[in-house]
């Protein structure tokens, strides 16, 4: 008899324990065991058998004849030996096990009944939950029979195959694990999560080998109705704590210091993975930069990556990753918050490395400033500014870029420029919102425009703030009046909310003018935009839009209002564009079984 009052490890609370045990040795030398493990006064494990060992003539080999019992075994203890509570059990275990045989290779049986059991994993506020269908070892073979793990969706994760463990040194696998539409992740933002939001993915393997070579072969897509958020814990962009790192501070009498010690790097050794990722168009993935999300890089976009594991302990990753869209909001030392959109064409590839993608990312803002050149009165111009990352992610290239798409000769004049020169314009504009060059100075409205940018950035921090879920973005433009005689401030807006998991998504937007030319039927709304998307992989969209601008003296007040429709996809020819039936897809075998078993019982 043996017990442990308060039992405790890593400061997890294990509750009382005692074991009870009898061993009886018999003449015929037979070695026998009786005994049960209580936790908290509660029986939850059951112990008998008998240990016979080899005699000359009528056995050769050792045998074992045993029996176990789980009564509600708590699957909580394991917490306690999961380093940093990486993953989180609850639930309990039921069932019998029977060991017989030779005792290097005995035969099992029994089954495992799971209850009620989850692994909730805090850093992917993920929560699976297993089924509670019994689980059946004959033979010392482990069967599983379209075993279900769920999370909070109603599609299963579903295991087919066995488990062989004749031999516990090598024990053979051979399991295909299916899932379609599977709910992967479906979490709010906690403090310890580090991604979160909505995950759906169909998934398709094949699992065959020992565990020191284990083969595992298939493919996973992701579906366009995924939206989710990871937060970058060490970013190459942040600039904001550079600045400590300029000097360092050391006591060489310090004698309690000590080298740390470098642990090697984790090796799966024995697995050879090779997995196909493809990304639906349509999935929105945003990467924050910064615990706060002040600064975050949002993609739409899809693509195929090829991602494998070699028995070395190798990762490699190749393909790449087109971004259609998206925005980014970046904030430099000296430059305010800024968001920049991303321009399609951009993307992100692997060639091997995992770890040190290629990326070539174009993203700029739309900023209206005064011109003024020789011999020409002063003009009001559109300027495209913003970044452009380039190189891989170990030799990050950054440099700033302008453009002057709807004036030719704006941008002739810009294209004159050098590579240095047209760097210090681009972020003078991002600073002051100003176009200036070498020789220029701050006159006219030039205080205004500097007021203007400060207070647009002030602006967009405090709504960014309060409205989390809701994309805002505010602008102040002042015109002096150079063409017009008149003077006027305007105050741009527009809100952007996605509803039913992002298929619907509604953009307002409108200014509001201040000034002598302020005309008295001015509307407050001037934009609205709605669009939805047809399919779950992004490829067809429909909108409906109503967009009022002011060009040009010349041109006046441009009014558009109609509906388009917007198709993406990859072709080898013209007419597969119109063609938009889904193709009957042959049924999975997993699929077709479930159907033959509900017909079998609705024939009983």
């Amino acid at each position: 008899e043996n017990s442990i009052n308060q039992l405790s490890y890593n400061g997890i609370a294990l509750g009382d324990w005692a074991l009870s045990a009898v061993y009886l040795p018999k003449q015929s030398g037979e070695q026998h065991i009786n005994g049960l493990i209580m936790q908290n006064d509660n029986e939850v494990i059951s112990i008998e058998g008998s240990y016979f060992p080899a005699e000359e003539k009528e056995q050769k080999e050792d045998r074992i004849d045993a029996r176990m019992a789980l009564h509600h075994f708590p699957l909580e203890i394991a917490n306690s030996f999961i380093p940093g509570k990486m993953a989180m059990l609850s639930g309990d275990i039921d069932g019998t096990m029977q060991m017989s045989g030779n005792a290097s290779q005995p035969l099992m049986n029994g089954k495992i009944n799971l209850d009620s059991v989850n692994v909730y994993v805090p850093q992917a506020s993920l929560n699976l939950r297993f089924d509670d269908k019994p689980v059946e070892i004959k033979d010392s073979k482990l069967t599983f029979n379209r075993f279900k793990i769920f999370t909070k969706g109603k599609t299963p994760f579903t295991i087919d195959g066995d488990v062989d463990m004749a031999d516990f040194s090598q024990m053979k696998m051979n399991l295909k694990m299916d899932a379609n539409n599977f709910e992967l992740l479906n979490a709010k933002q906690t403090k310890q999560s580090l991604v979160y939001g909505k995950l759906y993915v169909d998934f398709h393997s094949t699992l065959k080998g020992t565990p020191d070579n284990m083969n595992i072969r298939g493919n996973m897509n992701i579906l366009g109705n995924s939206n989710f958020t990871y937060i970058l814990q060490d970013s190459p962009l942040t600039v904001e704590d550079r600045l400590g790192e300029t000097v360092t501070f050391t006591n060489f009498s310090d004698t309690t210091s000590a080298q740390r010690r470098v642990l090697p790097a984790l090796s799966l050794g024995g697995i050879d993975m090779l997995m196909t990722l493809h990304i639906d168009e349509g999935v929105q993935c945003r990467v924050n930069m910064d615990e706060k999300g002040s600064n975050y890089m949002y993609f739409e976009g899809g693509g195929d990556l090829s991602f494998q594991y070699t028995p070395e302990g190798n990762i490699i990753l190749n393909g790449r990753y087109s971004l259609l869209s998206g925005e980014m909001k970046y904030q430099l030392p000296i430059i305010q918050l800024k968001t920049f959109h991303i321009q399609s064409g951009s993307y992100i590839q692997w060639n091997g490395n995992a770890m040190n993608p290629l990326m070539s990312i174009k993203a700029t803002e739309r900023v209206r400033s005064s011109v003024t050149q020789e011999g020409q009165a002063s003009r009001m111009v559109n300027f495209d500014v913003g970044v452009n990352i380039t190189n891989t992610l170990e030799n990050l290239g950054f440099t700033f870029i302008i453009d002057a798409p709807d004036d030719g000769t704006m941008q002739n004049e810009l294209a004159s420029m050098s590579a240095e020169e047209k760097n210090k314009v681009a972020v003078t504009m991002l600073v002051t919102g100003m176009y200036l060059t070498e020789g220029s100075t701050l006159g006219g409205g030039g205080g205004s425009s500097v007021m203007n940018s400060f207070l647009q950035d002030q602006i967009s921090k405090v709504a960014g703030s309060a409205l989390k879920t809701i994309d805002v973005n505010f602008g102040i433009e002042t015109n002096n009046g150079e063409e017009t005689g008149q003077t006027s401030t305007d105050y741009n807006f527009q809100f952007a909310k996605r509803f039913w998991n992002n298929r619907i998504r509604v953009v307002i937007g409108g200014k509001v003018s201040t000034g002598n030319n302020v005309q008295q039927d001015e509307s407050f709304i001037d934009n609205i935009s709605l669009e939805y998307r047809l399919d779950n992989s992004g490829t067809r969209y429909v909108k409906l839009f109503h967009d009022k601008n002011y060009e040009s003296v010349l041109d006046g007040e441009v009014i558009e209002t109609g509906a388009g429709i917007v198709l993406r996809k990859k072709v080898s020819k013209v007419g597969e564009l119109f063609i938009f039936r889904k193709k009957k897809k042959p049924q999975p075998e997993v699929e077709k079984k479930e159907e033959d078993e509900n017909e079998e019982e609705k024939n009983k």
